[in-house]
């Protein structure tokens, strides 16, 4: 009886790393990488309207799923192109331009998306984040609380507005905004989220007041001084 031959070591190791390398989201991203550009590309010549709603549709969702941002804000313009008052489809494409760091032409997305009667408190969060790079301050902190009234659990919208609360020197406010959080939470039996945060902006507190009382008072302080406890029941005060 004749033995077959053992396989080469080498090559079955050289397929082994092959089938490794070859993920699903390597695959997509090098294999086919320019299929999940979406039905409209750069090179493409067809028109816009040789494609579908829903074709647009599917490829910006999966370039937004690859973190290709200028592909997913490609295929939602076209989509909208066919589809101009899809309320939804100019809030994700407001996102799109917010993760491609394009704040000013994501805020007319988001602006467009609002005037339809879009209200998620993804597209006011996002909203918020392209205000606060545009400068809009005042501005983004309205947004983020009107997140936080439709998902007051958004932790990290509650930090951001705490920082823009920090910048207009509403110290108070911070701190209440993310002592209330944290209140919930120890009644809960769960250890405060945001204790390393009020410890850092009461501290700045303590030095502007100090800095006011001894530059003519404390006429100009927005809040008295009230203690800030933390969840090990220390507070800090002036």
């Amino acid at each position: 009886m004749k033995l077959s031959k053992a396989p080469n070591v080498g090559v079955v190791i050289a397929i082994g790393l092959l089938i490794a390398f070859l993920t699903r989201s390597t695959w997509e991203r090098f294999i086919f990488a320019d299929s999940i550009q979406g039905p409209l590309r750069k090179s493409d010549t067809k028109s816009v309207a040789s494609y579908t709603p829903a074709d647009y549709d599917k490829a910006a969702s999966k370039c937004l799923s690859l973190a290709q941002f200028d592909c997913a804000e490609t295929n939602w313009e076209h989509y909208l192109t066919l589809r101009p008052n899809d309320g939804q489809a100019w809030a994700k494409l407001g996102i799109a331009r917010n993760r491609h760091d394009d704040h000013e032409a994501a805020l007319v997305a988001f602006e467009r998306a609002i005037s339809l009667g879009e209200g998620t408190y993804d597209l006011f969060a996002y909203y918020a984040d392209s205000l606060a790079a545009s400068g809009r301050t005042e501005d983004a902190v309205n947004w983020y609380y009107k997140a936080l009234v439709v998902v007051p659990s958004l932790v990290d919208v509650r930090g951001k507005l705490a920082k823009l609360l920090v910048l207009q020197k509403k110290y108070y406010e911070a701190l209440s905004l993310l002592e209330s959080f944290d209140a919930e939470l120890r009644v809960k039996g769960s250890p405060a989220y945001f204790e390393g945060q009020r410890i850092a902006i009461d501290a700045l507190q303590v030095a502007q007041e100090r800095y006011r009382d001894a530059h003519g008072g404390r006429q100009n302080c927005r809040h008295p001084r009230r203690a800030s406890r933390f969840a090990d029941g220390r507070t800090i005060r002036a």
